[in-house]
């Protein structure tokens, strides 16, 4: 290793007020030699770590990393030592062997009077942001898969329901066939065998579709006291990086209050998303300079029931479109398959609710949901 001087940021010895900043910042301070042996570190370092400074100084700062960090930092040198600063996130491995997710900044320090050069190491602490986002993305990744059991579930539905009648012509055909061939002397066995085995397959294919329609019909589903005003405020925190993208502004309008309604809040979040992904596809394909989303809770006059309005200013939906909008295959979208606001209508069916269109025409659009207060339902 290459003996170099000790150096401390400029004016920690002499400098007492700096030296106070450095060991009261509640971010980790790495002073490190050209080599990114450990200088110094600050007292914050000591109190997350676990380590003490004898403990750390003198030895490479990526011993303290995961092994996919080490060579993350390695690859980042070239670029410090020619910008002069570099950033990345690091996996930082206390001494209970915790690990930390930290955003590290890189800055170079030139040589001074008497000194040698040295790499200042500024690592901010994001493991709590880090497991909010993981949290919101398995959120995502959960109402997702259920969107898709439900178009599933909804499509199997919409063909039984469309399958079931042409087959229950088609078994009284295959009847009234076969008695009127009985009736008939001299008829082949083999012609009525055939008309039989017709008539039974046909029985064997409305059985399944029976079984089809019992199994994804609704049943029981796990419904518990749920926050409506803090549901609208958890949709809008998953879909922060979506409105921020396509530059529309949010405004969350929520008087629920304390009110609560007896819900699945994953499927309630699921039809929230649906609307709200569906503004901001319309704000989209409007190509809407000033786009513009609301959410708002209210007690409905009656004060049984909670409505949830999702008003946007896209190009609205005309009136032809409006009034066939909850049927399957139902669509506006230029790559929609139609079934979101189909399953969206199911849901809320399975839940005592409703959902509508507010003003179909153009100039934006507001859907509401109703569901009954958790005093009433």
């Amino acid at each position: 290793m290459n003996e170099h001087p000790q150096p401390a940021p400029a004016g920690t010895e002499g400098d007492l007020p700096f030296r106070i900043l450095f060991d009261t910042a509640a971010e980790f301070i790495f002073v490190l030699d050209q080599d990114s042996r450990i200088l110094q570190t600050n007292r914050f370092v000591s109190e997350q770590s676990g380590y003490t400074p004898p403990e750390m100084k003198g030895k490479a700062v990526t011993d303290f990393f995961t092994a996919t960090s080490r060579t993350l930092y390695h690859s980042l040198l070239p670029l410090l030592h020619r910008r002069g600063h570099a950033r990345a996130e690091i996996e930082l491995v206390c001494k209970s062997g915790h690990v930390l997710q930290v955003e590290c900044q890189a800055t170079a320090v030139p040589p001074q009077a008497g000194e040698a050069a040295s790499v200042l190491l500024i690592q901010r602490d994001i493991s709590a942001l880090k497991r909010a986002e993981e949290k919101a993305r398995h959120h995502q990744q959960e109402s997702a898969h259920l969107m898709r059991l439900s178009v599933m579930g909804e499509m199997a539905a919409s063909m039984a329901h469309e399958l079931n009648q042409p087959l229950t012509a088609l078994i009284s055909y295959c009847g009234m066939a076969l008695s009127q061939l009985k009736a008939i002397p001299s008829v082949p066995d083999s012609l009525v065998d055939i008309l039989e085995c017709a008539n039974e397959q046909a029985h064997r294919a409305s059985d399944i579709i029976h079984q089809i329609r019992s199994s994804v019909s609704k049943g029981n589903i796990r419904k518990r006291p749920m926050d409506i005003d803090n549901s609208v405020r958890e949709v809008a925190k998953l879909l922060d990086w979506e409105l921020a993208d396509s530059q529309v502004e949010l405004e969350l309008d929520l008087q629920g209050g304390a009110i609560r309604v007896m819900a699945n809040s994953v499927q309630i979040e699921q039809v929230l998303l649906n609307l709200i992904s569906n503004s901001l596809e319309a704000i989209r394909q409007g190509d809407v300079s000033a786009g513009r989303l609301q959410l708002q809770t209210r007690v409905a006059a009656d004060g049984r029931s909670l409505v949830i309005s999702v008003t946007d200013n896209g190009p609205g939906v005309s009136a032809d479109i409006g009034s066939r909008l909850f049927e399957p295959f139902q669509t506006s979208k230029e790559t929609g398959m139609g079934m979101g606001l189909s399953i969206s209508r199911s849901i809320l069916q399975a839940h005592q609710g409703t959902i509508w269109l507010e003003k179909p025409g153009p100039g934006g659009t507001t859907f509401c949901i109703r569901l009954p207060c958790l005093e009433s339902a």
